[in-house]
């Protein structure tokens, strides 16, 4: 269905609504059934789960979107400008250790695969952000102070999500991807044992359960209510989104060895370092970039199979 979520960021949720009302209305049909047959099918007995579900569907998949289209504009993320871009520098230890992280992501290496004359590909970098408290050396003013109490930023735990062929490709695979994510954590919070004992209510042995008629008249509607109530749970899981997925915006002054700069010297400052941090229900915040991953800038495949331990705490 990831075909399907494309075309509905594309068509129902780009600026000026490509789609028409039509369009539109077929599209958002598509996706509460495909949230529907994700999450419960059970939910199809229910004449009007279109109509509940409709305007959660609609309201998270706006937040989604908003929160991809929030990341700031993506930029080139290669050994060649490990030293000029202070953001390259900062999120990697080294230029290897930039080409390990990217040749570790089987997408990528499949879409570069995929396509022999394709030179760069866009993807979603996550990374954790840790800060980390220490005695170094720096400036006081202008005296040089050791033992100095620092702040030290670094990332770790980096991953490349949702590599397509450019920017805007990237970006809908990154949206298609939390929202999915989005209907699998409200599947999991769905508590089902209430669920079950009242959908058998009066069970016995038998193809009827040995009940009676009355008893099996009896059971439609009680059937019916905890549908009804597993309904209502998704359509309240949709409506907070912001529950599931947030994004902050950060602002940090490192240098070059990663130390939080804040002196009280405007011109000593430096250009801060503007990240998106991205949090997920259970998964905890992580740092989000939009990076162009250079073809040259992956290892050979033997030498990715010699790093491959490093990754497997991913």
């Amino acid at each position: 269905m990831t075909q399907l979520l494309q075309k509905i960021f594309e068509r129902v949720f780009a600026p000026g609504h490509p789609a028409g009302a039509a369009e539109q209305d077929a599209l958002l049909h598509q996706a509460v059934d495909h949230l529907v047959q994700r999450i419960d099918p059970g939910l199809c007995a229910l004449g009007d789960y279109q109509a509940r579900l409709r305007p959660a569907v609609e309201l998270a998949l706006e937040h989604i979107d908003g929160i991809v289209e929030a990341v700031p504009e993506g930029f080139v993320c290669s050994r060649r400008n490990y030293l000029q871009d202070r953001r390259v520098n900062a999120f990697f230890v080294s230029p290897d250790h930039l080409s390990e992280v990217f040749s570790a992501s089987r997408e990528l290496r499949d879409l570069f695969q995929a396509d022999a004359a394709l030179e760069q590909a866009w993807g979603l970098l996550c990374m954790r952000r840790r800060q980390q408290r220490r005695l170094g050396m720096g400036l006081l003013g202008d005296t040089l102070v050791r033992d100095l109490a620092q702040q030290v930023v670094s990332f770790g735990k980096h991953q490349l999500l949702s590599p397509g062929e450019d920017l805007a490709a990237a970006r809908k695979a990154l949206k298609c991807c939390i929202f999915n994510n989005l209907l699998d954590y409200i599947k999991t919070g769905l508590v089902t044992g209430s669920d079950d004992r009242a959908a058998n209510f009066g069970g016995g042995g038998g193809d009827n359960g040995g009940a009676s008629p009355s008893a099996i008249a009896f059971r439609a509607p009680v059937r019916a209510m905890p549908l009804r109530q597993r309904l209502q749970r998704v359509v309240e899981g949709l409506r907070q989104p912001q529950r599931f997925v947030r994004l902050r915006q950060l602002e940090l002054r490192l240098d070059r060895m990663g130390v939080m700069q804040e002196a009280a010297d405007v011109d000593r400052l430096l250009e801060p370092l503007r990240l998106s941090e991205i949090e997920i229900a259970g998964r905890g915040a992580r740092v989000a970039a939009l990076v162009a991953v250079r073809r040259e800038d992956l290892l050979p495949a033997q030498d990715m199979a010699r790093n491959a331990e490093i990754f497997l705490a991913m």
